[in-house]
């Protein structure tokens, strides 16, 4: 069976358009309504008590180097880029997190700013903490974005890209 047309008028007189929908953009129409009603009913500051719980909980599984929290954490499609501009998939920083070759000592987050956009959100905050490699121990501080993503009921961090900030030698 054909797709129906359907009219969309615009507000130039005389001007009409006709397009016809087939399967593949209703589908893609359903997607985008399933998106939107998901967050749908829920006020901003529900999603940033969420979220700013879940970058608590992602600073814990930095610290610990806890593999279980950071793989529920990490959506499937996770990235890290790095202050180097190295790029991570989800296992390799995992792995990287984990290995034990850098130990985070302690570490949190501060400054957070939270910015929803629908199903996606993005993170924009400091990390200071302290790390040893070796027998070298030092503290750091990184400014940090991460963008999550709402899929299922359930935030998953799906890039985060990190800057080491240099410490000003004045006040």
């Amino acid at each position: 069976m054909p797709p129906r047309p359907i009219e969309i008028m615009t507000d130039q007189p005389l001007t009409r358009t006709t397009f016809r929908l087939g399967p593949l953009r209703i589908t893609a129409l359903a997607v985008v309504a399933v998106a939107c009603a998901a967050c749908r009913g829920r006020e901003p500051q529900d999603f940033n008590a969420e979220l700013l719980a879940l970058n608590a909980e992602y600073d814990r599984a930095l610290v610990d180097a806890d593999s279980i929290a950071l793989d529920s954490l990490y959506h499937a499609d996770f990235t890290y880029l790095g202050p180097g501009g190295e790029l991570r998939t989800r296992a390799a920083q995992i792995a990287a997190l984990t290995s034990g070759r850098v130990d985070v000592v302690e570490g949190h987050s501060d400054s957070v700013l939270v910015r929803g956009y629908g199903s996606a959100a993005v993170l924009i905050g400091q990390f200071r903490g302290r790390a040893e490699v070796g027998a070298e121990a030092f503290a750091f501080h990184e400014r940090y974005s991460t963008t999550w993503l709402l899929k299922s009921g359930r935030w998953r961090l799906v890039l985060e890209h990190g800057t080491v900030m240099r410490e000003s030698a004045g006040p």
